[in-house]
């Protein structure tokens, strides 16, 4: 069955690694320096079937349709941006089969911004190799954030389900359930609660 899942990333290039990825739905600019939300729709039932998705950019020229990339849009990059002199930028994705990397292969290890909301029945997502939260931003003063999870390429055949709730105040951890930053929502401190379970 689809599903989605809001990421964020770079108009410029954002390399990810998803499992059961069907498409990207949208991609839709929310910085001045071409930071993008990336919806992505994946197949819930495909989940070990992981795939390359690159997004990248062709300057301010579209690509030929037989390029075999799959454009997402033009995006404004602001002349203050150190990779360019500014203006709109044709940007796309290709997609492919993901095959591990061989194990001690350098750069290794990955990050994907996961953005959304826990809300009544939490955030779920799926990561490949999940090795660890980097941190958690709270974005503005709803309760919309932005999870950096980092992963590991050589175990892309190791899918992760996370779900990521609102807590209590209780700093100890329950079995199979990571603690994460303290976060203020609805006028309360508290903290929020990432549940792993390996596939």
């Amino acid at each position: 069955m689809e599903q989605s899942v809001t990421l964020r990333g770079h108009a410029w290039v954002t390399e990810l690694a998803i499992p059961g990825f069907v498409r990207i739905d949208e991609m839709r600019q929310v910085g001045e320096y071409g930071e993008v939300d990336i919806y992505v729709i994946y197949d819930d039932t495909k989940l070990h079937e992981v795939h390359n998705v690159l997004i990248t950019n062709n300057g301010r020229a579209p690509l030929p349709s037989r390029s075999g990339a799959q454009p997402l849009g033009k995006f404004f990059i602001t002349s203050d941006a150190f990779y360019s002199d500014g203006g709109w930028i044709f940007s796309y994705y290709y997609s492919s089969v993901a095959e591990p990397l061989a194990p001690g292969s350098p750069n290794a290890l990955k990050t994907m911004v996961v953005y959304g909301t826990p809300g009544g029945m939490g955030m779920q997502f799926y990561v490949p190799g999940f090795v660890r939260v980097d941190k958690m931003r709270q974005v503005g003063a709803g309760d919309q954030f932005e999870l950096y999870v980092v992963y590991d390429r050589t175990k892309l055949t190791e899918i992760h389900r996370m779900k990521l709730n609102w807590g209590d105040q209780n700093p100890n951890v329950q079995p199979g359930k990571l603690k994460l930053d303290i976060v203020y929502r609805q006028g309360l401190w508290s903290y929020a609660e990432l549940e792993d379970t390996v596939l």
